[in-house]
């Protein structure tokens, strides 16, 4: 991650993030698996003193999903699945999300932080199973200081999300 100070109070911040997940695997599988997720994160803030008690930032970053060689299925006899679909938590994906954050604090003892996110998902590796999906996740959460040993802290937080799936069904006629 890098800043730099621009005039009128500006900061352009950038940052990359790496992440590696590795999973285990079991000897029978209902749903195609793989070892291995990785994820690379590209983001872009821009973040400002508003006055003397609000500060502000927008972001956008875009994400790569990835990962090893899918595993096929494997049913109890020991016979290879299908592997048609994939579980949503592994597959390759590239996301967009933009990001808003607002923190106010009226007073030394009084703060909030005011939170909206706009993602868009789109998955390319299959024909069958997950397309595209959605999310957007609006926050408020409040502070406050009481005394040296005693705070309060309230939130409230909404997350809608949605993807489009593909399938197909086989059909048979009759002679």
């Amino acid at each position: 991650e890098a800043s730099y100070a621009l005039p009128m109070d500006f900061r352009l911040t950038g940052g990359v993030e790496y992440d590696e997940r590795e999973r285990n695997t079991s000897a029978v599988r209902v749903v195609s698996t793989r070892v291995k997720t990785d994820e690379t994160s590209y983001r872009l803030e821009l973040r400002r003193s508003l006055s003397e008690t609000v500060n502000g930032a927008v972001s956008f970053v875009h994400g790569n999903r990835g990962g090893s060689e899918w595993i096929t299925t494997t049913l109890n006899n020991g016979a290879v699945g299908s592997n048609l679909m994939y579980p949503m938590f592994l597959a390759d994906r590239k996301r967009d999300k933009f990001r808003g954050v607002l923190d106010w604090s009226p007073s030394e003892a009084l703060s909030f932080n005011f939170v909206v996110e706009d993602a868009k998902d789109t998955y390319t590796q299959r024909i069958v199973g997950l397309k595209d999906g959605k999310a957007q996740l609006y926050s408020v959460d409040g502070s406050y200081v009481i005394s040296e040993k005693w705070q309060a802290t309230a939130w409230y937080s909404r997350n809608d999300t949605s993807s489009n799936m593909e399938n197909c069904r086989a059909s048979t006629t009759a002679s």
